[in-house]
């Protein structure tokens, strides 16, 4: 046989050219279905991937719709605490208010009242401790009868009570407390404030005396 040409055998080169046609198609097919295998385990993996993920994602999503139901309910719950305590605030308002008045008004009526009892007092000041004596009634009638002369008083004034007022006994050389005198009738009283108001300022046994103040609601009359 000559070079360059190829031994068949029995085979035509038809027969064999289909031969190889045909191992090429099973290569191909067997080919094909590997892939087909591989792309039908990750499309399943895949698949799997993603309904785990939307389970969880759903699953979050169910926690947060729960966490902002929760939240509006309390939110709700606030506002109407808040609606509740604003009434609450408005209607203690108007009862501080209304007390507020009261208080005014029964402080006006203890002041007067408290000036009421006190409207037969005179205060007078500058008078050493002790100078009373035991009987410090008796001393004062003398005293303004002395200062005031018979025509103010033509006879003793009736006195209730005379005392210091309730502050320690100053120590010596401190000034002196002063003197509260209780007049048993209001009018002798004015007239001996008229008649010390009118002289300014009084002196008695070498002690000047302050000029006595009346209380500020008489002041106020």
């Amino acid at each position: 046989m000559s070079r360059g040409v190829r031994n068949w055998g029995n085979k035509t080169p038809e027969s064999v050219s289909g031969e190889e046609d045909g191992a090429t198609q099973n290569t191909t097919s067997l080919a094909m279905a590997d892939v087909l295998e591989v792309l039908e385990k990750h499309r399943s993996a895949i698949s799997e991937e993603f309904k785990s993920a939307f389970a969880e994602i759903s699953t979050k999503l169910d926690t947060i719709q729960t966490t902002i139901t929760s939240q509006g309910e309390r939110i709700t719950s606030f506002e109407t605490s808040a609606e509740d305590c604003t009434e609450r605030i408005e209607r203690l308002e108007e009862t501080v208010a209304r007390l507020s008045q009261d208080n005014r008004r029964l402080k006006d009526r203890v002041v007067s009242m408290e000036d009421r009892n006190r409207r037969n007092n005179l205060r007078i000041a500058n008078l050493p401790e002790s100078i009373e004596g035991q009987r410090p009634s008796v001393f004062f009638w003398e005293m303004f009868v002395e200062l005031l002369g018979t025509t103010v008083l033509p006879s003793p004034p009736e006195l209730d009570r005379c005392h210091r007022t309730l502050a320690p006994k100053p120590r010596t050389g401190q000034r002196p407390r002063q003197m509260i005198v209780c007049f048993h009738r209001y009018r002798v009283k004015e007239l001996v404030w008229r008649a010390v108001r009118e002289r300014g300022e009084l002196e008695y046994r070498g002690h000047k005396l302050w000029r006595p103040r009346r209380s500020a609601v008489n002041a106020k009359r």
